[in-house]
């Protein structure tokens, strides 16, 4: 502001007027530069970490393909199942279950066009229906402070509901459990239930696996298809049939995860080999009699004398899955008016949800999830199982951001100029300080000129502002030197130029 202030008091502009307001302008730039030179920035560190997950393919195992052993996991099997059908609206429209493990949803109900590699994106909305289960795929060796992202290969049943309607109900057989299961029949369930579901035909009579057919590409696998009956034992033509079909979706799902809360982002058909996926577990005999009595025993509301007194939380689930318990005064749900699509996506997740739970009832609830087959312990020391489900170890991608110290280029470039200018600058004043002999005269130049009696001063003498003095007197040459250059004693004064004024003598003595 000085430097302006001065070159619009005198009311010139030049070279050397502009010099020092270049000189005052590269000050603030510079001290700014110094400050905005270090800025801060967010630098991913990318490390592969191996992520363990619960398989649903080939190694694993379900409780209920282990004869009688299957018992003592049926109490945390019937627990998480529940849990998962009464689990707040927020929960079942999340990516992740109440456990904290990723839900897989529809492949075949994905709206997104595939890319050149087979990836559909998976929609961002909150919607349940795209879930192929209320419960998720257990993973171990995720970290909080980290982003990972890793593929992972699952299954599921996949149901297309054909043919709901209400009618009359297919005879159920007496007694705990029906076996008497032949090659072309379906298999039913048990009285105490208020539904059961059976399939139409069988591929073995025993519990075997689908896996064990995986190479059996050239043979031609049926279609299947399962008959679900909901009863109204006290309303009339409550009753509930529905045909679907069912087979086996075998996926790869690409899931993303901010520290612990995960969801799949996009999938696509799995590329490695799989067993036909018309086949399911469900065609053999033995497994599927167990799978299913378990099943429609798991929430019926049967009293021990076997008395219905309304339908089952299945069922209420499958009627509104999401606020299953709010209706529960119209006491038999009639689901044969819910439309095909409703049908088979609900009536699939029920399905594959039991299915998850029978699969590691211990660690869905990520108490053994990735711990490879440790064994639940009982009371007394015995063990539990030792079928627990087998996980596999797939390579994730992880990436942690770290606050790191960058340079601004422009603004370090910056502040180089100012300081390297302002160093000449200083080295210069300092160089001509150096040699000049003369005294360092401070204030306007005018104020020499006061009571000067060698110069011509215009009307006003000392009186004048130094300022406006100045400006009167902008075009007189001037000289400081030595007025009295001929006595021993020099006087040092302003004067006007001419003559031969002698030089400073460093040895002189001046007033």
């Amino acid at each position: 502001m000085g430097a302006l202030q001065i070159l619009w008091s005198l009311r010139v502009i030049n070279a050397v007027g502009m010099l020092p307001v270049l000189l005052a302008v590269l000050s603030p730039i510079g001290g700014q530069a110094s400050l905005q030179m270090l800025a801060t920035r967010d630098k991913s560190e990318i490390t592969h970490v191996p992520i363990t997950y619960l398989t649903t393919g080939e190694k694993s195992y379900s409780q209920f393909g282990s004869g009688s052993g299957f018992w003592e996991a049926l109490p945390p099997i019937n627990a998480i199942y529940a849990g998962s059908l009464t689990a707040s609206t927020l929960v079942k429209n999340s990516e992740m279950d109440l456990w904290g493990n990723v839900k897989i949803p529809y492949l075949s109900r994905l709206t997104s066009s595939a890319d050149e590699f087979g990836w559909q994106d998976v929609p961002l909305d909150l919607t349940l229906g795209k879930y192929s289960s209320l419960i998720g795929i257990p993973a171990s060796g995720l970290s909080e402070s980290t982003n990972t992202s890793y593929t992972l290969e699952t299954n599921y049943f996949d149901l297309d509901c054909y043919n709901v309607f209400n009618g009359t109900l297919i005879s159920l057989t007496a007694g705990v459990i029906n076996l008497n299961v032949s090659n072309n029949g379906t298999d039913y369930g048990d009285t105490r239930s208020t539904y059961n579901f059976g399939i139409d035909g069988t591929l073995a009579l025993g519990y075997g696996m689908t896996w064990n057919y995986i190479n059996d590409t050239g043979r031609n696998f049926p279609q299947r298809t399962i008959l679900f009956q909901s009863f109204g034992f006290r309303l009339k033509y409550a009753n509930s049939l529905a045909y679907c079909h069912i087979s086996t979706a075998y996926v790869e799902a690409f899931v993303n995860c901010t520290g612990l809360a995960c969801g799949v982002t996009k999938m696509r058909p799995s590329q490695l080999p799989h067993p036909d996926p018309r086949l399911v577990p469900f065609e053999f005999a033995w497994y599927q009699s167990v799978f299913s009595w378990q099943f429609m025993l798991a929430t019926n509301l049967a009293d021990k004398e076997g008395s219905h007194h309304g339908s089952s939380l299945t069922e209420y689930y499958i009627n509104d899955p999401v606020l299953p318990l709010s209706n529960t005064y119209r006491i038999y749900v009639e689901l044969y008016k819910l439309a095909h699509k409703d049908m088979s996506v609900r009536l699939g997740q029920v399905i594959n949800s039991y299915y998850l739970a029978s699969l590691d009832p211990w660690g869905i609830t990520g108490l053994s999830s990735g711990a490879g087959n440790r064994d639940a312990v009982n009371s007394d020391g015995t063990k539990v199982s030792s079928n627990l489900a087998a996980n596999v170890t797939t390579i994730s991608t992880t990436s942690v951001n770290r606050v790191v110290y960058v340079c601004e280029w422009g603004w370090w470039v910056v502040f180089v100029l100012a300081c390297l200018v302002m160093l000449v600058v200083a080295c210069t004043g300092a160089l001509l300080s150096w040699q000049t002999v003369g005294p360092d005269i401070l204030g306007y130049v005018s104020t020499m000129t006061r009571d000067s009696k060698y110069l011509s001063l215009p009307n006003g003498g000392s009186a004048l502002d130094g300022a406006y003095c100045a400006r009167l007197l902008k075009k007189l040459k001037i000289q400081m030197h030595d007025v009295q250059p001929e006595k021993d004693t020099g006087y040092w004064a302003f004067a006007l130029l001419g003559g031969k004024p002698r030089p400073p003598v460093v040895d002189r003595i001046y007033k």
